[in-house]
C-alpha cells in the first residue's frame, strides 16, 4: 500500500487554481484528528535533483478544503510525523534514510577483516591502528543495537500503515524515534574520538595495498580495501555532524526536536487556504 498517492482526476480538478506552474502533488493516506479523517495534499516544485516541498492542503474525507486555522496546524503536525515515519523517500523519510545508511549494516565478517586490515598495517608500524581497532570493535556493537532498533519501529510502522494515523501513533512511536537517535549519536561521539588519526591511516591503507609484495596477496588487499572504506565513512560522519559533537545527547535531541518544530512551522507558513 503506497503510502502517499498521486491526487484523483475527481481531486485534481479542485486542486487546479492552488497548482503552480512545473508543480506535482501527492497526497497522504489518512491522517485522525478528533475522530475525523483527513488527509494532507503537499505540492512539489520539479528539479533536477529532487521534489522540493512548496505547499500544503488538507482535506477531509469528503474532499473539502480544510479552512479552520487551528485545525490546519493539528494536521501539519500530524503530516509532518506521517511523512517521517512513513515515507518511502530517504531526503524525508526517518526510517528509509536509516535503511539506506552507510554502513549500517556492518557485519561480523565485515569487522574481522578490517581488524585484520588494522592488525597488518600495525605490524607495518603505523601508528594509531589499535585506537580505531578498539573504536571499530565497539561500533559493531552499537550497531547492532542500533539495527534492532530500526527493525523493532520499521516492523511497528509497518504494522500501523493500514490505520489512520494520529496523536497515538506518534506517542507510541517517538520513544523509539529518540531511542536511535541517541543511540547514532553515541555512535557519532565515538566516532569522532579518531578525528586525528584516520586521514593518515586510510593513506597508509591505499599505500599498502599497492605495494609489490602486498598487491598480490588478495587477503591483505581486500582488508586494506575494508579498511580504507570504513575510514572514508569514519571521515565523512565526522564532517556530517561536525557542528553537534560538542552537544550532550540532551542538548542534541532538544537540537532535533526544534528542528521537527520547525518543519512543522514551515509547513502551516506555507498552507495555501
Amino acid at each position: 500500500m503506497p503510502v502517499y498517492e498521486e491526487p484523483s482526476k475527481e481531486m485534481m480538478i479542485l486542486l487546479e487554481k492552488y497548482l503552480n506552474k512545473n508543480e506535482i502533488c501527492k497526497v497522504s493516506g489518512s491522517l485522525e484528528l478528533n475522530d475525523k479523517i483527513y488527509k494532507e495534499i503537499i505540492f512539489f516544485k520539479k528539479t533536477f535533483f529532487k521534489n522540493e516541498k512548496t505547499g500544503f492542503l488538507y482535506v477531509d474525507e469528503y474532499n473539502n478544503f480544510v479552512h479552520s486555522k487551528n485545525i490546519q496546524n493539528e494536521l501539519a503536525k500530524l503530516g509532518h510525523y506521517y511523512e517521517l515515519f512513513y515515507s518511502e523517500d530517504k531526503t524525508y523519510g526517518f526510517i528509509s534514510a536509516l535503511l539506506n545508511m552507510e554502513g549500517l549494516e556492518r557485519t561480523n565478517e565485515d569487522i574481522k577483516d578490517i581488524i585484520k586490515g588494522l592488525d597488518f598495517l600495525k605490524s607495518q608500524g603505523v601508528e594509531n591502528t589499535e585506537n580505531i581497532k578498539n573504536v571499530s570493535i565497539k561500533l559493531l556493537e552499537l550497531r547492532l543495537k542500533i539495527n534492532e532498533a530500526v527493525e523493532k519501529i520499521s516492523d511497528l510502522v509497518n504494522q500501523m500503515q493500514y490505520k489512520p494515523f494520529n496523536k497515538e501513533k506518534i506517542q507510541i512511536l517517538y520513544p523509539l524515534y529518540e531511542e536511535i537517535l541517541k543511540l547514532n549519536f553515541e555512535k557519532v561521539k565515538l566516532i569522532s574520538t579518531l578525528e586525528n588519526y584516520l586521514d593518515y591511516v586510510k593513506k597508509m591503507a591505499e599505500k599498502k595495498k599497492k605495494k609489490i609484495p602486498f598487491r598480490f596477496n588478495k587477503d591483505i588487499v581486500s582488508s586494506l580495501m575494508k579498511v580504507s572504506y570504513e575510514l572514508s565513512y569514519y571521515i565523512k560522519i565526522i564532517k556530517t555532524y561536525k557542528n553537534v559533537l560538542y552537544m550532550t545527547n540532551s542538548q542534541y535531541l532538544k537540537f532535533l526536536s526544534d528542528m521537527n518544530n520547525e518543519k512543522i512551522d514551515n509547513r502551516i507558513k506555507n498552507i495555501r487556504i
